[in-house]
């Protein structure tokens, strides 16, 4: 007997079925011929559409790394700057934040006991150095001795506004309004 005229039951809902005779093996399961399958031409046209979408978008998240470093090195001058008005009450000594604005960098001294001023020891005495194409702007005037904010035992501190501008335009600022505030972090395109 042929095989096209073999007669095999097929299961439907209301029990079993004849199969009519003269059908072919995958007409009966469904037409798998005319499931497509993905060109090498239709491949290729997505994978440009993603290069050029991230071409589009990579440098844009350059700006944001610069951004967050920015805002990093801000918040470790926040820090460096509460740190020095804790210190300089609980030791009663005073402490500098000295800023090199030409150089992007920045640390702190204490005073020795002689009116002279040291590096600190430990990690917070270390020279912190903005990020690359970080400038640092502050609206204070250098004294004889250089540039700096003045941390006192009783707790007050020079009030200032330090601003970190970075080449795409944004600006993180650590400010204190009075002399007996704490520094803080204004962060922000523009302000």
């Amino acid at each position: 007997m042929p095989i096209a005229n073999c007669q095999i039951e097929l299961p439907t809902a209301g029990g079993l079925r004849p199969r009519r005779a003269g059908r072919s093996f995958h007409s009966a399961f469904g037409n798998r011929t005319s499931a497509r399958a993905f060109t090498l031409l239709e491949l290729i046209m997505v994978m440009a559409i993603v290069v050029l979408i991230a071409g589009y978008v990579a440098p844009k998240l350059g700006g944001f790394a610069t951004g967050r470093r920015t805002t990093d090195a801000g918040t470790r001058m926040v820090a460096l700057a509460n740190y020095a008005r804790t210190q300089a009450i609980s030791e009663a000594c005073a402490y500098r934040l000295n800023l090199d604005k030409s150089a992007g960098k920045y640390w702190l001294t204490k005073d020795d006991g002689t009116g002279k001023f040291a590096a600190v020891p430990g990690d917070f005495g270390q020279q912190f150095t903005v990020p690359e194409g970080v400038k640092i702007d502050i609206d204070i005037a250098a004294q004889a001795d250089g540039l700096y904010i003045a941390f006192q035992s009783d707790g007050r501190v020079d009030p200032s506004q330090i601003t970190l501008s970075d080449v795409t335009g944004g600006s993180t600022k650590v400010a204190c309004e009075s002399a007996t505030e704490s520094y803080r972090l204004e962060t922000g395109a523009g302000t």
